[in-house]
């Protein structure tokens, strides 16, 4: 598994399975059925495409947008998650600014 640390400015894709325990500024797509944990931070908004798995243990600062993934949340989204497709689990101790679920209306 690929390893991130330090900060990162910049569009960022997420083609591998990754661990964030760094700083990515700018919005970051997570492709490639990939695996994607953030124990850091995101600036930017996030985009889970099809067959992908993201972990928020840390934070997003942005909006988040599932778009066939499978997303769990058990840090912050300081936006809002747009789960237009796929899996969504928030833990109840988790911090998310707001949650529009296409799936449940």
């Amino acid at each position: 598994m690929k390893e991130i640390t330090g900060k990162l400015v910049g569009a960022n894709e997420i083609s591998e399975d990754t661990t964030l325990n760094g700083m990515l500024l700018g919005p970051v797509i997570v492709l490639n059925s990939s695996n994607f944990i953030i124990s850091g931070m995101v600036v930017g908004s996030l985009h889970l495409k099809e067959g992908t798995k993201t972990s928020i243990r840390g934070t997003v600062n942005g909006d988040v947008f599932n778009q066939g993934g499978k997303l769990e949340v058990f840090g912050t989204v300081d936006g809002t998650i747009n789960n237009q497709r796929g899996e969504l689990f928030v833990d109840p101790d988790a911090n998310v600014g707001k949650i529009v679920d296409s799936l449940t209306g």
